[in-house]
């Protein structure tokens, strides 16, 4: 996504009549090409790790939107209690990332949030069945509810996510 631009083409070909604007299909794929380029260079590249800092263990799933594969959501990461695991490393377009939390054996969802992804209850990697729940749904994923958490940090490459449940039992990591 290009915020605060503006994307102008001022593109002319010679013509027989003098000076003939490109045709509707050229300047599509010139501004094609530019945001190909913007996506390059706005690109983040994050090494996302989560500590849990809860007495019991979890499973995260996470979604991210990757320069290459866009939507992307994949999981189970298993982090033991009072413990630090590396959820990825990736080329992402915005500093958002997304995570769903499960209690480890139990199921129980233990994050809140507003962004859908698609899961499994096996170990996943999904991109285009992020598009729609229907998507999901014919691969046999299900529909839940990420939480964001603003990865933007101090601008580093490696970013931590501090997790705890506020219904469980702490730990100092």
């Amino acid at each position: 996504m290009i915020s605060h631009s503006t994307v102008r083409i001022f593109s002319y070909s010679k013509t027989s009549r003098g000076l003939a604007r490109l045709s509707v299909a050229k300047q599509v794929a010139a501004v094609a090409l530019g945001l190909c380029y913007a996506d390059a260079a706005m690109a983040v590249t994050k090494d996302i790790t989560f500590c849990n800092r809860n007495a019991e263990a979890v499973e995260v799933a996470s979604g991210y939107d990757a320069v290459k594969g866009g939507l992307t959501s994949r999981g189970w990461k298993s982090v033991a209690a009072c413990s630090c695991q590396e959820l990825y490393a990736e080329d992402l377009r915005a500093t958002e990332v997304f995570i769903h939390v499960e209690k480890k054996g139990a199921g129980d969802v233990v994050t809140s949030g507003s962004a859908p992804f698609c899961v499994t209850s096996k170990a996943f990697r999904f991109t285009s069945q992020n598009k729609t729940q229907a998507d999901c749904q014919k691969a046999g994923g299900r529909w839940v509810m990420f939480q964001m958490v603003d990865a933007t940090g101090t601008g580093k490459k490696d970013f931590k996510i501090n997790f705890r449940n506020t219904n469980g039992k702490p730990c100092n990591l």
